[in-house]
């Protein structure tokens, strides 16, 4: 799990080793850096793992962040049961931010 840069790292590593890292958490991934996973996650076959996925709005990588969601959703992952993507309105691209929703990724990652 990670945020912003190491949001994408997360996601680019679970999809990459899904054997490996059965969970990922992705808060305000900057997607934008590696457009093609988006390209991957289109063409490849889905991965056996549970994703987390969220952003802040307008800004916080909101716009590629919710195409990511998208994208999951079409390739098969079901909200809610292997994918839980959330927008959280109002939300800075900061630390203070990302530590005042870590409750959300723990619970559906590890129902904690």
């Amino acid at each position: 799990m990670g945020s912003s840069l190491g949001g994408l790292f997360s996601l680019l590593a679970t999809w990459d080793r899904p054997e490996v890292f059965g969970l990922c958490g992705a808060i305000s991934p900057t997607l934008a850096l590696r457009p093609e996973l988006f390209d991957r996650v289109a063409s490849e076959p889905q991965r056996p793992v549970r994703i987390y996925l969220d952003s802040g709005s307008p800004l916080d990588n909101f716009q590629e962040t919710r195409r990511m969601r998208d994208l999951l959703l079409l390739r098969g992952y079901a909200q809610g049961a292997d994918l839980l993507a959330l927008t959280f309105p109002g939300a800075l691209h900061n630390e203070s931010a990302w530590g005042s929703r870590l409750c959300v990724p723990f619970q559906f990652l590890f129902g904690v």
